[in-house]
Protein backbone atom coordinates (compact mmCIF):
# COMPACT_ATOMS: atom_id res chain seq x y z
CA UNK A 1 0.00 0.00 0.00
CA UNK A 2 2.77 2.40 0.92
CA UNK A 3 4.99 1.68 -2.28
CA UNK A 4 2.14 2.68 -4.60
CA UNK A 5 0.35 5.06 -2.95
CA UNK A 6 0.45 9.21 -3.95
CA UNK A 7 -2.27 10.06 -1.62
CA UNK A 8 -2.32 11.05 2.39
CA UNK A 9 -3.32 7.36 4.33
CA UNK A 10 -5.05 6.94 7.85
CA UNK A 11 -4.58 3.21 9.03
CA UNK A 12 -7.06 1.98 11.71
CA UNK A 13 -5.79 -0.80 13.99
CA UNK A 14 -8.34 -2.85 16.02
CA UNK A 15 -5.93 -4.96 18.08
CA UNK A 16 -6.02 -6.91 21.42
CA UNK A 17 -3.05 -6.34 23.46
CA UNK A 18 1.15 -6.34 22.61
CA UNK A 19 0.09 -5.34 18.48
CA UNK A 20 -0.13 -1.73 19.31
CA UNK A 21 3.26 -1.21 21.03
CA UNK A 22 4.48 -2.93 18.07
CA UNK A 23 3.15 -1.01 15.03
CA UNK A 24 2.79 2.08 17.24
CA UNK A 25 6.73 1.98 17.45
CA UNK A 26 7.23 1.22 14.28
CA UNK A 27 5.15 4.14 12.31
CA UNK A 28 6.81 6.64 14.66
CA UNK A 29 10.59 5.71 13.88
CA UNK A 30 9.53 5.51 9.95
CA UNK A 31 7.84 9.31 10.15
CA UNK A 32 6.44 8.53 6.82
CA UNK A 33 5.14 11.58 5.13
CA UNK A 34 0.87 12.30 5.49
CA UNK A 35 0.49 8.86 6.88
CA UNK A 36 -2.20 9.15 10.25
CA UNK A 37 -2.55 6.16 12.25
CA UNK A 38 -4.88 4.90 15.42
CA UNK A 39 -5.42 2.12 17.85
CA UNK A 40 -8.81 0.78 19.08
CA UNK A 41 -8.32 -1.97 21.60
CA UNK A 42 -11.06 -4.14 22.18
CA UNK A 43 -10.41 -6.50 24.48
CA UNK A 44 -13.60 -7.90 24.99
CA UNK A 45 -14.15 -8.29 21.22
CA UNK A 46 -15.09 -11.81 21.90
CA UNK A 47 -18.19 -11.34 23.82
CA UNK A 48 -19.06 -9.45 20.66
CA UNK A 49 -19.67 -11.65 18.06
CA UNK A 50 -19.30 -15.28 20.41
CA UNK A 51 -22.98 -15.49 19.84
CA UNK A 52 -22.33 -16.15 15.80
CA UNK A 53 -22.04 -19.70 15.09
CA UNK A 54 -18.82 -19.63 13.51
CA UNK A 55 -15.98 -21.56 11.26
CA UNK A 56 -13.48 -18.91 10.78
CA UNK A 57 -10.47 -19.96 11.50
CA UNK A 58 -9.45 -16.78 13.05
CA UNK A 59 -12.61 -15.88 14.89
CA UNK A 60 -13.40 -14.09 16.71
CA UNK A 61 -11.52 -11.40 14.23
CA UNK A 62 -13.02 -12.56 11.38
CA UNK A 63 -16.25 -11.70 12.31
CA UNK A 64 -15.15 -8.22 13.09
CA UNK A 65 -15.88 -6.67 10.06
CA UNK A 66 -19.71 -7.09 10.84
CA UNK A 67 -19.89 -4.54 13.79
CA UNK A 68 -17.01 -2.10 12.92
CA UNK A 69 -20.45 0.56 12.83
CA UNK A 70 -19.53 0.52 16.45
CA UNK A 71 -15.79 -0.17 16.73
CA UNK A 72 -14.95 2.78 15.06
CA UNK A 73 -15.54 6.32 15.91
CA UNK A 74 -18.59 8.35 14.59
CA UNK A 75 -15.90 10.58 12.86
CA UNK A 76 -15.24 7.64 10.61
CA UNK A 77 -17.99 7.75 8.06
CA UNK A 78 -16.13 5.53 5.33
CA UNK A 79 -13.70 3.00 5.11
CA UNK A 80 -11.84 0.15 3.09
CA UNK A 81 -11.29 -3.20 4.41
CA UNK A 82 -8.80 -5.42 3.50
CA UNK A 83 -8.05 -9.12 4.67
CA UNK A 84 -3.95 -9.58 4.98
CA UNK A 85 -3.92 -12.48 2.29
CA UNK A 86 -3.93 -9.76 -0.41
CA UNK A 87 -0.98 -8.16 -2.18
CA UNK A 88 -1.80 -4.43 -3.71
CA UNK A 89 -0.30 -3.93 -6.61
CA UNK A 90 -1.99 -0.70 -7.27
CA UNK A 91 -2.60 3.30 -5.58
CA UNK A 92 -5.19 2.21 -2.94
CA UNK A 93 -6.51 5.96 -4.13
CA UNK A 94 -8.22 4.58 -7.09
CA UNK A 95 -10.41 2.07 -4.41
CA UNK A 96 -11.72 4.81 -2.66
CA UNK A 97 -12.35 6.46 -5.43
CA UNK A 98 -15.53 4.62 -5.39
CA UNK A 99 -17.13 5.19 -2.74
CA UNK A 100 -18.59 8.34 -5.06
CA UNK A 101 -20.59 5.37 -6.94
CA UNK A 102 -21.64 3.51 -3.51
CA UNK A 103 -23.27 6.78 -2.63
CA UNK A 104 -24.91 7.77 -5.87
CA UNK A 105 -26.42 4.22 -6.02
CA UNK A 106 -27.52 4.04 -2.11
CA UNK A 107 -25.84 1.23 -1.44
CA UNK A 108 -24.03 0.40 1.81
CA UNK A 109 -21.03 -1.22 0.80
CA UNK A 110 -19.31 -2.84 -1.85
CA UNK A 111 -17.51 -6.19 -2.98
CA UNK A 112 -15.83 -7.83 -5.54
CA UNK A 113 -18.14 -10.78 -7.21
CA UNK A 114 -16.37 -14.28 -6.99
CA UNK A 115 -16.11 -15.55 -9.97
CA UNK A 116 -13.85 -18.54 -8.81
CA UNK A 117 -16.40 -21.00 -8.06
CA UNK A 118 -14.60 -22.23 -5.16
CA UNK A 119 -17.02 -20.81 -2.66
CA UNK A 120 -20.20 -22.03 -5.13
CA UNK A 121 -18.49 -25.55 -4.73
CA UNK A 122 -18.65 -25.56 -0.90
CA UNK A 123 -22.29 -23.78 -0.68
CA UNK A 124 -25.58 -23.91 -1.26
CA UNK A 125 -26.25 -20.05 -3.10
CA UNK A 126 -27.60 -19.92 -5.70
CA UNK A 127 -27.30 -16.61 -6.40
CA UNK A 128 -24.08 -14.54 -7.21
CA UNK A 129 -20.99 -14.73 -4.47
CA UNK A 130 -18.81 -11.62 -3.64
CA UNK A 131 -15.72 -12.22 -1.63
CA UNK A 132 -15.48 -10.23 1.27
CA UNK A 133 -11.11 -9.60 1.19
CA UNK A 134 -11.83 -6.51 -0.41
CA UNK A 135 -14.41 -4.12 0.86
CA UNK A 136 -15.55 -0.63 0.98
CA UNK A 137 -17.89 0.25 4.02
CA UNK A 138 -20.13 3.65 4.26
CA UNK A 139 -20.20 3.26 7.50
CA UNK A 140 -22.58 6.87 7.55
CA UNK A 141 -25.05 4.88 5.76
CA UNK A 142 -24.44 1.76 7.60
CA UNK A 143 -25.74 3.68 10.68
CA UNK A 144 -28.49 5.40 9.19
CA UNK A 145 -30.12 2.34 7.96
CA UNK A 146 -29.97 0.06 11.02
CA UNK A 147 -27.06 -2.20 10.17
CA UNK A 148 -26.85 -4.41 13.44
CA UNK A 149 -30.92 -5.28 12.32
CA UNK A 150 -29.99 -6.14 8.80
CA UNK A 151 -26.97 -8.46 9.94
CA UNK A 152 -28.96 -9.97 12.91
CA UNK A 153 -31.63 -11.00 10.17
CA UNK A 154 -29.15 -12.05 7.05
CA UNK A 155 -27.67 -14.71 9.92
CA UNK A 156 -31.04 -16.26 10.57
CA UNK A 157 -31.57 -16.80 7.30
CA UNK A 158 -28.23 -17.91 6.81
CA UNK A 159 -28.13 -20.52 9.11
CA UNK A 160 -31.51 -21.84 8.23
CA UNK A 161 -29.55 -22.22 4.54
CA UNK A 162 -26.83 -23.90 5.28
CA UNK A 163 -27.84 -25.57 8.74
CA UNK A 164 -24.67 -24.93 9.66
CA UNK A 165 -21.46 -22.75 11.74
CA UNK A 166 -21.39 -19.63 9.58
CA UNK A 167 -18.21 -17.71 7.85
CA UNK A 168 -18.56 -13.41 7.61
CA UNK A 169 -18.58 -14.42 4.17
CA UNK A 170 -21.66 -16.46 4.37
CA UNK A 171 -23.52 -13.14 6.60
CA UNK A 172 -22.13 -10.43 3.88
CA UNK A 173 -23.22 -13.08 1.13
CA UNK A 174 -26.88 -13.29 3.07
CA UNK A 175 -26.65 -9.79 3.72
CA UNK A 176 -26.60 -8.90 -0.43
CA UNK A 177 -28.59 -12.05 -1.37
CA UNK A 178 -31.45 -10.86 1.24
CA UNK A 179 -31.19 -6.95 0.79
CA UNK A 180 -29.36 -5.93 -2.40
CA UNK A 181 -27.37 -3.30 -0.79
CA UNK A 182 -24.08 -3.30 -2.51
CA UNK A 183 -22.66 -1.91 -4.82
CA UNK A 184 -20.10 -4.37 -7.66
CA UNK A 185 -16.64 -3.68 -7.58
CA UNK A 186 -14.64 -4.18 -11.00
CA UNK A 187 -13.02 -7.70 -11.11
CA UNK A 188 -9.39 -5.94 -10.86
CA UNK A 189 -9.48 -4.75 -7.23
CA UNK A 190 -9.94 -8.80 -5.85
CA UNK A 191 -8.16 -11.39 -8.58
CA UNK A 192 -7.73 -14.92 -6.62
CA UNK A 193 -3.86 -15.61 -8.38
CA UNK A 194 -4.77 -19.34 -8.62
CA UNK A 195 -7.91 -19.25 -9.82
CA UNK A 196 -8.03 -20.00 -13.94
CA UNK A 197 -11.69 -20.09 -13.85
CA UNK A 198 -11.77 -16.42 -12.41
CA UNK A 199 -9.21 -15.01 -14.84
CA UNK A 200 -11.15 -16.58 -17.58
CA UNK A 201 -13.91 -14.16 -16.65
CA UNK A 202 -12.62 -11.41 -15.40
CA UNK A 203 -10.85 -9.80 -18.78
CA UNK A 204 -8.13 -7.78 -17.50
CA UNK A 205 -4.39 -7.77 -18.48
CA UNK A 206 -2.27 -8.43 -16.05
CA UNK A 207 -1.05 -5.03 -15.84
CA UNK A 208 -4.43 -3.64 -14.80
CA UNK A 209 -4.59 -5.62 -11.70
CA UNK A 210 -4.98 -3.74 -8.87
CA UNK A 211 -5.07 -6.54 -6.00
CA UNK A 212 -4.58 -10.18 -5.92
CA UNK A 213 -5.45 -12.14 -3.63
CA UNK A 214 -3.55 -15.58 -2.30
CA UNK A 215 -6.09 -18.23 -1.41
CA UNK A 216 -3.21 -20.58 -0.39
CA UNK A 217 -1.12 -20.73 2.40
CA UNK A 218 2.26 -21.43 0.89
CA UNK A 219 2.49 -18.42 -1.77
CA UNK A 220 5.63 -18.43 -2.06
CA UNK A 221 6.23 -22.43 -3.08
CA UNK A 222 3.81 -22.38 -5.69
CA UNK A 223 4.77 -22.42 -9.42
CA UNK A 224 2.02 -21.49 -11.69
CA UNK A 225 1.06 -19.49 -14.24
CA UNK A 226 0.59 -16.04 -13.14
CA UNK A 227 1.72 -16.84 -9.55
CA UNK A 228 5.67 -16.62 -10.49
CA UNK A 229 5.17 -12.76 -11.55
CA UNK A 230 3.26 -11.79 -8.63
CA UNK A 231 5.86 -13.64 -6.20
CA UNK A 232 8.41 -11.62 -7.84
CA UNK A 233 6.58 -8.28 -6.98
CA UNK A 234 6.05 -9.49 -3.57
CA UNK A 235 9.99 -10.67 -2.92
CA UNK A 236 10.81 -6.99 -4.37
CA UNK A 237 8.64 -5.18 -1.91
CA UNK A 238 9.89 -7.04 0.86
CA UNK A 239 13.28 -6.55 0.27
CA UNK A 240 12.50 -2.45 -0.85
CA UNK A 241 14.14 -0.03 1.49
CA UNK A 242 11.58 1.19 3.78
CA UNK A 243 13.63 4.56 4.45
CA UNK A 244 13.03 5.57 0.37
CA UNK A 245 9.11 5.67 1.15
CA UNK A 246 9.95 8.89 3.38
CA UNK A 247 10.44 10.72 -0.02
CA UNK A 248 7.26 9.63 -1.43
CA UNK A 249 5.54 12.31 -3.21
CA UNK A 250 1.92 13.62 -2.26
CA UNK A 251 -0.09 14.79 -4.75
CA UNK A 252 -1.82 18.20 -4.14
CA UNK A 253 -5.27 18.85 -3.38
CA UNK A 254 -8.08 20.24 -5.63
CA UNK A 255 -7.09 23.63 -3.96
CA UNK A 256 -4.18 23.64 -4.86
CA UNK A 257 -2.83 23.08 -1.73
CA UNK A 258 0.09 20.44 -0.82
CA UNK A 259 -1.22 17.48 1.64
CA UNK A 260 2.26 15.55 2.32
CA UNK A 261 3.19 16.56 5.76
CA UNK A 262 6.35 17.62 6.29
CA UNK A 263 9.09 15.18 7.65
CA UNK A 264 10.49 16.26 10.68
CA UNK A 265 14.34 17.07 9.77
CA UNK A 266 17.00 18.08 11.92
CA UNK A 267 19.99 20.08 11.05
CA UNK A 268 23.13 18.67 9.94
CA UNK A 269 25.75 19.65 12.26
CA UNK A 270 29.23 19.90 11.65
CA UNK A 271 31.76 18.82 14.18
CA UNK A 272 35.46 19.59 14.52
CA UNK A 273 36.10 16.35 16.70
CA UNK A 274 36.74 12.72 16.42
CA UNK A 275 33.37 11.96 17.59
CA UNK A 276 31.41 13.74 14.16
CA UNK A 277 29.72 10.31 13.21
CA UNK A 278 28.72 9.64 16.75
CA UNK A 279 26.89 12.92 17.22
CA UNK A 280 25.33 13.06 13.56
CA UNK A 281 24.09 9.27 14.53
CA UNK A 282 22.28 9.89 17.54
CA UNK A 283 19.94 12.71 16.18
CA UNK A 284 18.76 10.17 13.41
CA UNK A 285 15.59 8.44 13.85
CA UNK A 286 15.91 4.78 12.37
CA UNK A 287 12.84 2.47 11.91
CA UNK A 288 12.35 0.10 14.64
CA UNK A 289 10.22 -3.15 15.11
CA UNK A 290 10.33 -4.19 18.68
CA UNK A 291 9.58 -7.26 19.52
CA UNK A 292 9.85 -8.96 15.86
CA UNK A 293 11.06 -12.04 18.04
CA UNK A 294 9.71 -12.51 21.38
CA UNK A 295 7.53 -11.33 23.81
CA UNK A 296 7.26 -9.61 27.08
CA UNK A 297 9.54 -11.30 29.22
CA UNK A 298 7.74 -12.20 32.92
CA UNK A 299 10.78 -12.50 35.53
CA UNK A 300 10.74 -15.14 37.08
CA UNK A 301 11.76 -13.34 40.77
CA UNK A 302 13.30 -9.81 41.79
CA UNK A 303 17.51 -11.05 41.34
CA UNK A 304 16.22 -11.81 37.60
CA UNK A 305 19.13 -9.80 35.43
CA UNK A 306 18.42 -9.31 31.85
CA UNK A 307 21.32 -9.31 29.16
CA UNK A 308 21.56 -6.15 26.76
CA UNK A 309 23.23 -6.48 23.83
CA UNK A 310 23.40 -5.37 20.02
CA UNK A 311 24.82 -6.72 17.00
CA UNK A 312 24.73 -7.09 13.31
CA UNK A 313 24.00 -10.16 10.91
CA UNK A 314 27.79 -10.54 10.67
CA UNK A 315 28.30 -11.83 14.35
CA UNK A 316 25.18 -13.89 14.44
CA UNK A 317 27.59 -17.13 15.68
CA UNK A 318 28.92 -15.00 18.17
CA UNK A 319 24.81 -14.64 19.20
CA UNK A 320 24.67 -18.35 19.19
CA UNK A 321 27.54 -19.25 21.26
CA UNK A 322 26.28 -16.00 23.77
CA UNK A 323 22.47 -17.63 24.07
CA UNK A 324 24.59 -21.28 24.77
CA UNK A 325 26.28 -19.18 27.54
CA UNK A 326 24.06 -16.87 29.07
CA UNK A 327 20.68 -18.66 30.46
CA UNK A 328 19.42 -15.91 31.34
CA UNK A 329 16.74 -13.57 29.91
CA UNK A 330 18.18 -11.51 26.55
CA UNK A 331 17.38 -8.16 25.07
CA UNK A 332 18.78 -8.26 21.48
CA UNK A 333 18.68 -4.97 19.05
CA UNK A 334 19.72 -6.50 15.36
CA UNK A 335 21.17 -3.47 13.17
CA UNK A 336 19.78 -4.84 9.80
CA UNK A 337 18.80 -3.91 5.96
CA UNK A 338 15.66 -4.85 4.73
CA UNK A 339 16.70 -7.33 2.60
CA UNK A 340 19.02 -9.08 5.32
CA UNK A 341 15.56 -9.32 7.42
CA UNK A 342 14.37 -11.57 5.49
CA UNK A 343 17.61 -13.57 6.10
CA UNK A 344 17.46 -13.72 9.81
CA UNK A 345 13.62 -14.57 9.62
CA UNK A 346 14.91 -17.37 7.98
CA UNK A 347 17.98 -18.22 10.03
CA UNK A 348 15.80 -18.19 13.06
CA UNK A 349 13.10 -20.86 11.47
CA UNK A 350 16.37 -22.88 11.23
CA UNK A 351 18.09 -22.16 14.49
CA UNK A 352 17.53 -25.46 17.39
CA UNK A 353 19.08 -22.11 20.09
CA UNK A 354 16.41 -19.72 18.96
CA UNK A 355 13.81 -22.15 19.41
CA UNK A 356 14.27 -22.92 23.00
CA UNK A 357 14.92 -19.63 23.97
CA UNK A 358 11.14 -18.46 25.67
CA UNK A 359 13.37 -15.71 27.25
CA UNK A 360 14.28 -14.00 24.73
CA UNK A 361 13.93 -10.43 23.21
CA UNK A 362 14.45 -9.87 19.28
CA UNK A 363 13.98 -6.22 18.40
CA UNK A 364 15.51 -4.73 14.36
CA UNK A 365 16.44 -1.37 14.20
CA UNK A 366 16.15 -1.12 10.56
CA UNK A 367 19.64 0.19 8.46
CA UNK A 368 19.43 2.42 5.26
CA UNK A 369 20.03 1.06 1.88
CA UNK A 370 20.54 -2.17 0.39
Amino acid sequence: ILFYRYSPLHFHFIHDTLIQMKLENILTTWQLPSVKYSFYFVPNVKQKVSWIPSTEYSEPYGLMKLILVSLLPLSVDRVIVLDNNITVVSDIQGLWGYFNEIRKNGKLFAAVEDLSNQYLETQSWSRKIFSTNVMLFDLQAMRQKDWYIIVWHSIIHATIRNSNKLSEQDIINSVINTYHNQYTLPCSWNVPIRSHVYRQQCVVDISEYNIVRWDFQNKMTENQEYVLYFQNINNILMQYDGYILQDTPIRCSEDGKVTRDQIPSLPRKYYTNICNDVKEQSERVFRTHQFFYGKKYIPMDEYDITLVTHLSLSHLRELQLLLNHWKGPISIAVYAKDIEVLKFAEFMKTSGVLKRRKNLAIHIVYQRGY
